[in-house]
């Protein structure tokens, strides 16, 4: 599905950014000192952020605003101010333009590409402890086996201590996230993605995509969510097999339509921690990956996807709904149909002045 402004605007992360390109433009920097910040009401702020545009958005502001967008999202737990301030639906009218002006620009144009088939690298940061699989045969069934045993334990722990949740549900004003329940932990996981084992892989930043070296070698260095802070890492190229069946999450359409093809139901286990990222009280389905694995080889998140979808409540039908969370912008999850090419790997490092370098050697 091709970007448009409702889309972007439509999902948290998609608002964040355009909010972030907003701050950036040479006319947010003249504001009046705090006009913009802390002290301001939301009124004013979507006052002033209407009178901003049009804007004129480069590659730089937009890699800068993406950045932020990704490193921002914590689906594991309420909103920050700026998320919360750019749901409002006048600051959110205020940020068209905004929208308007990321989708036209040059720099996002990928952003709405399927799997680039010719150029995957998996990213490991050292310090890292497990180590992708070669996600094929029997160590990609037997990983998919143990995670939906976990995902039905978890949610059977869950389901045994929901009688207390729902007759007092907690408050995400107020309710401390980690407090007890029947000696279980009341905030449960938080995620949705496939399995971390699996081998996973995205595209690199290209000519027409980077603006400098802050946004240099591949996506996966500088695009992630709940990120380890680590300084090197390594990238192996990965080998796509022709013909390889890559399924596209492009939106929150088809992501509601993934959890509704191969639904499984995690109401317990994610009743809180949704609840607080969401404010949405209900019953909640991730994706069966163990059975979305026998008709695909791997699902991929395009980065348009992923603004438009992560950390919203999208819904599924028949009072179900789901959250796509943890997943970072293009990244593939193979269950089959790639592996690694040891013998082409590649060394970084981050400098934190200007981001992502090749190393020597």
């Amino acid at each position: 599905m091709p970007l448009n402004a409702d889309e972007l605007l439509s999902g948290p992360r998609g608002r964040r950014l355009c909010l972030e390109v907003a701050l950036r433009t040479d006319r947010a920097a003249d504001c009046p000192s705090g006009a913009l910040g802390s002290r301001a009401t939301p009124e004013r702020v979507a006052d002033l952020l209407g009178a901003l545009g049009p804007f004129d958005v480069d590659a730089a502001t937009l890699a800068d605003a993406l950045d932020v967008a990704v490193a921002t999202s914590r689906c594991w737990q309420d909103p920050d101010g700026e998320d919360v301030l750019a749901a409002r639906p006048d600051v959110r009218a205020a940020l068209r333009p905004a929208a308007q002006a990321v989708v036209g620009c040059g720099a996002s144009s990928w952003w709405s590409a399927p799997l680039d088939r010719t150029d995957q690298w998996r990213v490991r940061f050292d310090g890292h402890a497990e180590a992708a699989l070669q996600a094929r045969g029997s160590a990609t069934d037997d990983v998919l086996a143990a995670w939906r045993a976990e995902a039905l334990e978890t949610e059977a722990q869950f389901r045994a201590v929901d009688g207390i949740m729902v007759s007092q549900p907690p408050d995400p004003a107020d309710a401390p996230g980690w407090a007890a329940v029947g000696g279980l932990p009341v905030h449960g996981p938080w995620w949705s993605i496939p399995p971390t084992a699996l081998l996973g892989s995205t595209r690199p930043w290209s000519a027409g995509r980077a603006p400098g070296p802050a946004t240099t070698g591949p996506v996966g260095l500088s695009l992630v969510e709940d990120a380890w802070n680590e300084d090197d890492a390594t990238a192996v190229r990965v080998s796509v097999t022709p013909g390889a069946r890559v399924l596209e999450i492009d939106g929150a359409d088809a992501w509601a339509d993934l959890c509704r093809r191969y639904p499984l139901d995690v109401s317990a286990s994610r009743r809180t921690v949704w609840l607080e990222a969401t404010g949405r009280d209900g019953r909640w389905l991730v994706p069966d990956w163990s059975r979305v694995a026998r008709d695909v080889d791997a699902v991929h998140l395009t980065v348009a996807g992923y603004l438009a979808t992560v950390g919203r409540a999208v819904d599924v039908g028949d009072g179900w709904a789901t959250v796509l969370a943890g997943w970072d912008p293009d990244r593939t999850s193979w269950f089959r149909g790639a592996s690694l090419d040891e013998a082409v790997t590649q060394r970084w490092h981050l400098d934190r002045e200007v981001g992502w370098l090749r190393a020597e050697g």
